[in-house]
Protein backbone atom coordinates (compact mmCIF):
# COMPACT_ATOMS: atom_id res chain seq x y z
CA UNK A 1 0.00 0.00 0.00
CA UNK A 2 1.37 3.48 -0.54
CA UNK A 3 3.21 5.17 2.01
CA UNK A 4 1.42 8.01 3.17
CA UNK A 5 3.14 12.08 3.49
CA UNK A 6 3.89 11.34 7.17
CA UNK A 7 4.58 7.58 7.24
CA UNK A 8 6.81 8.85 3.87
CA UNK A 9 8.96 11.30 5.64
CA UNK A 10 9.44 8.57 8.55
CA UNK A 11 10.74 6.40 6.20
CA UNK A 12 13.28 8.70 4.26
CA UNK A 13 14.11 9.43 7.66
CA UNK A 14 14.83 5.84 9.01
CA UNK A 15 16.49 5.15 5.26
CA UNK A 16 18.94 8.23 6.16
CA UNK A 17 20.08 6.59 9.04
CA UNK A 18 20.71 3.02 7.42
CA UNK A 19 17.59 1.19 9.17
CA UNK A 20 16.61 -1.96 6.85
CA UNK A 21 13.44 -2.13 5.40
CA UNK A 22 11.36 -5.22 4.36
CA UNK A 23 8.57 -5.70 1.85
CA UNK A 24 6.11 -7.97 3.03
CA UNK A 25 4.20 -8.71 -0.22
CA UNK A 26 0.28 -8.94 -0.73
CA UNK A 27 -1.48 -12.12 -2.02
CA UNK A 28 -2.68 -9.93 -4.63
CA UNK A 29 0.88 -9.23 -5.79
CA UNK A 30 1.34 -13.88 -5.24
CA UNK A 31 -1.63 -13.73 -7.49
CA UNK A 32 -0.35 -11.06 -10.33
CA UNK A 33 2.67 -13.30 -10.59
CA UNK A 34 0.82 -16.44 -11.11
CA UNK A 35 -1.46 -15.01 -13.78
CA UNK A 36 1.79 -13.41 -15.60
CA UNK A 37 0.64 -10.01 -15.16
CA UNK A 38 2.46 -7.83 -17.60
CA UNK A 39 3.85 -5.53 -14.55
CA UNK A 40 5.19 -8.43 -12.88
CA UNK A 41 7.93 -9.63 -16.38
CA UNK A 42 10.50 -7.59 -14.78
CA UNK A 43 10.51 -9.36 -11.09
CA UNK A 44 13.86 -12.11 -11.38
CA UNK A 45 12.75 -15.72 -10.88
CA UNK A 46 14.30 -16.03 -7.41
CA UNK A 47 12.48 -12.87 -5.98
CA UNK A 48 9.49 -14.28 -7.69
CA UNK A 49 9.44 -17.99 -5.99
CA UNK A 50 10.16 -15.77 -2.31
CA UNK A 51 6.82 -13.77 -3.12
CA UNK A 52 5.03 -16.77 -3.78
CA UNK A 53 6.45 -18.46 -0.59
CA UNK A 54 4.89 -14.98 1.15
CA UNK A 55 8.00 -14.24 2.37
CA UNK A 56 9.54 -10.81 3.01
CA UNK A 57 12.11 -9.27 0.64
CA UNK A 58 14.97 -6.97 1.58
CA UNK A 59 14.59 -3.40 0.67
CA UNK A 60 17.44 -1.05 0.09
CA UNK A 61 17.79 2.05 2.04
CA UNK A 62 18.58 3.89 -1.20
CA UNK A 63 15.54 2.39 -3.06
CA UNK A 64 13.19 3.68 0.18
CA UNK A 65 15.01 7.23 -0.13
CA UNK A 66 13.78 7.15 -3.73
CA UNK A 67 10.28 5.90 -3.31
CA UNK A 68 9.92 8.57 -0.71
CA UNK A 69 11.56 11.90 -2.54
CA UNK A 70 8.56 10.25 -5.50
CA UNK A 71 11.96 9.73 -8.04
CA UNK A 72 12.09 5.66 -8.08
CA UNK A 73 11.32 4.14 -11.29
CA UNK A 74 7.83 3.79 -12.39
CA UNK A 75 7.91 -0.42 -11.99
CA UNK A 76 10.06 -0.34 -8.86
CA UNK A 77 6.96 2.39 -7.42
CA UNK A 78 4.61 -0.40 -8.50
CA UNK A 79 6.20 -3.35 -6.80
CA UNK A 80 7.08 -1.67 -3.65
CA UNK A 81 2.62 -0.27 -3.55
CA UNK A 82 2.20 -4.42 -3.50
CA UNK A 83 2.90 -4.90 -0.04
CA UNK A 84 3.47 -3.72 3.07
CA UNK A 85 7.20 -1.30 3.79
CA UNK A 86 8.53 -2.54 7.27
CA UNK A 87 11.16 -1.34 8.95
CA UNK A 88 13.46 -4.14 10.77
CA UNK A 89 13.42 -3.04 14.07
CA UNK A 90 16.77 -4.01 15.01
CA UNK A 91 18.45 -2.44 12.80
CA UNK A 92 16.60 0.93 13.78
CA UNK A 93 18.50 3.76 15.90
CA UNK A 94 17.23 6.78 17.30
CA UNK A 95 20.36 8.89 18.13
CA UNK A 96 20.02 11.29 21.24
CA UNK A 97 21.43 14.65 21.68
CA UNK A 98 23.92 14.32 25.04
Amino acid sequence: MPLNSEERAAAKQYAVNGADFMLIPYQSLREKIINNHPMTSGINEQLKVFLLEGRAVRIAPEMIIKYCDNTLSRNNTWFLNQGDIKVEPAKVQINKGE
